[in-house]
């Protein structure tokens, strides 16, 4: 009985500390929802911790979009984040590729983003994007983050 109830501790043990193993981001920097994307924001990129949040759980650490403006302007390119349960729009300031990943910087007033990624297939057909990103506020360095993507909904 005794190695029964130890048994138990340990696997609450395990459980709990790949919980808060997990939580390997910036604590301040939040999920934003479908419902939290403004209807003038396109998405096509949206990123997650891993596979299940992103398809299954519709969290997102980071959205990639555009905003379509005027026939007589270009299409705003965004991401937008929620830090400290406000949501943050950065316009895309860098765009370049090296090594077939895809590196891509935004900014803020406040925070800078960089997203560094690649595309993959995957045997249903779709493509997926895996990267790593480093969110900052001002000078303030960050260490960089795994993250997965999906396609939006362009």
């Amino acid at each position: 009985m005794r190695q029964k109830i130890n048994f138990y501790y340990f696997v609450l043990f395990v459980y709990c500390s790949s919980f808060f193993a997990c939580s390997n981001h910036p604590s301040n920097l939040g999920y934003i929802r479908n419902v939290n994307i403004p209807y003038y924001v396109s998405s096509s990129i949206l990123w997650g911790d891993d596979a299940e949040s992103t398809t299954k759980l519709n969290k997102y650490r980071i959205i990639r979009g555009v905003i379509d403006t005027t026939d007589e302007n270009p299409p705003i390119h965004i991401a937008m984040i929620q830090v400290n349960h406000a949501s943050v729009q950065m316009d895309l300031i860098k765009r370049d590729t090296s090594d077939n990943k895809i590196i891509e910087e935004y900014k803020s007033s406040e925070y800078y983003l960089k997203v560094i990624f690649s595309r993959k297939k995957i045997p249903d057909g779709d493509i997926c994007f895996e990267g790593i990103y480093r969110f900052q506020k001002e000078n303030e360095q960050e260490p960089e983050f795994t993250i997965v993507g999906i396609e939006g909904n362009h």
